[in-house]
């Protein structure tokens, strides 16, 4: 849940997809809602479950200095993408105010 809310194209998401989808499952009624919240959550437990099972064999798998290694590698890959995507947020916001 905290990973979902921390997300900030979790809002933005619901406003462009997730609100289109559920006016969608509006037209068949409420079951079309149910179905859709069902049929969400599930392919949320699907896709963590399977994250989370191959981080946990992925553990007994490599010896814990690859272990470590790998993980600390895809959390610096993480860090430059959020610095990537902030220095071209600047960037566009910048290139903005330039016209004002």
């Amino acid at each position: 849940m905290l990973n979902s809310i921390s997300n900030p194209w979790f809002p933005l998401w619901w406003v462009m997809v997730g609100g289109s989808l559920l006016a969608e499952a509006l037209k068949i009624g409420w079951v079309g809602i149910v179905a859709f919240i069902v049929g969400h959550w599930g392919c949320d437990l699907g896709w963590y479950s399977l994250v989370s099972l191959s981080v946990a064999k992925g553990r007994r798998i490599m010896s814990p200095g690859i272990y470590r290694l790998v993980v600390a590698s895809c959390g610096v890959f993480i860090a430059a993408l959020g610095m990537f995507f902030l220095l071209s947020g600047l960037d566009a916001l910048r290139t903005i105010y330039r016209y004002f």
